[in-house]
């Protein structure tokens, strides 16, 4: 953590984006960055013309008639695999089943939703069925997403000892020892970036076990189909401790300090 300004490091990496829950915004550098953003955005109409006018000249006093080199298109062995793997992956497909099957759900109860608002208002139970609802929104597709990052940094690291084997296969020599510890220090990386993103995945899926559980009480009506939800998210919670074992214990700056 950052002695001088009382920011901590990192303490974006591994959170849910949901910064108007989050208890640490006041010491996130990310927050502060896009708080000031939006200040300084609030312009005025001569200053935004003035703005545009300049990008424009510019970006045209930049055209060059040679193309700029941006490697080979075709070139994307590594990422097709990755892709592959993840849509593959099914952790993330399940995970994506979920979502899509709330993304209906939440579709079909809009109305019952409104005529519901004030009772869910009026609630003075810790976590109102109004809220619940709001966690089960924010998370259905975050979970996907972070799996899918998960499993891709698993991936990346697995990649990378394929790659390293098929390397040696074809006669290229031992590696030296600098070079070495270059690949296993990425391969570290992308294993702690996998538990961590595994970790916000987790959270998500326990804390939307959670408020089903309110919406259950909320409406009795759509009981089963609720705990149809519960039951996918326990077979998630299940399949993402074994397949991510490090996510559970997995330290987020700041949120497990």
């Amino acid at each position: 953590m950052s002695s001088s300004d009382n920011f901590i490091d990192g303490v974006f990496n591994y959170c849910d984006r949901w910064c108007e829950r989050c208890p640490l915004t006041t010491r996130c550098r990310v927050f502060a960055s896009e708080q000031q953003f939006r200040e300084d955005a609030a312009r005025s109409d001569d200053e935004n013309a003035e703005f545009w006018s300049a990008l424009d000249q510019v970006a045209e006093d930049s055209i060059d008639d040679e193309p700029l080199w941006v490697g080979d298109e075709n070139d994307t062995s590594h990422e097709s695999r990755l892709d592959k793997l993840a849509e593959r992956d099914p952790l993330v497909q399940l995970s994506r089943d979920y979502a899509m099957a709330v993304h209906r759900w939440l579709q079909g109860h809009e109305d019952d939703f409104s005529s519901e608002d004030d009772r869910m208002r009026s609630t003075r139970d810790p976590v109102s069925p109004g809220e619940a609802l709001e966690v089960i929104s924010w998370h259905h597709f975050q979970i996907s997403v972070k799996l899918a990052r998960a499993a891709g940094g698993r991936d990346s690291a697995e990649l990378e000892d394929e790659d390293e084997d098929k390397s040696w296969d074809a006669g290229s020599g031992w590696i030296d020892d600098e070079e070495e510890e270059i690949q296993d220090i990425v391969r570290q990386t992308h294993l702690h970036d996998a538990d961590g993103s595994a970790k916000v995945a987790l959270l998500g899926i326990e804390r939307s076990i959670g408020a089903w559980t309110i919406l259950r009480d909320a409406f009795p009506a759509e009981d089963e189909q609720i705990q149809d939800f519960q039951r996918r998210l326990a077979r998630l919670r299940r399949m993402l401790v074994a397949e991510f074992p490090g996510a559970r214990t997995f330290r987020r700056p700041g949120f497990d300090d």
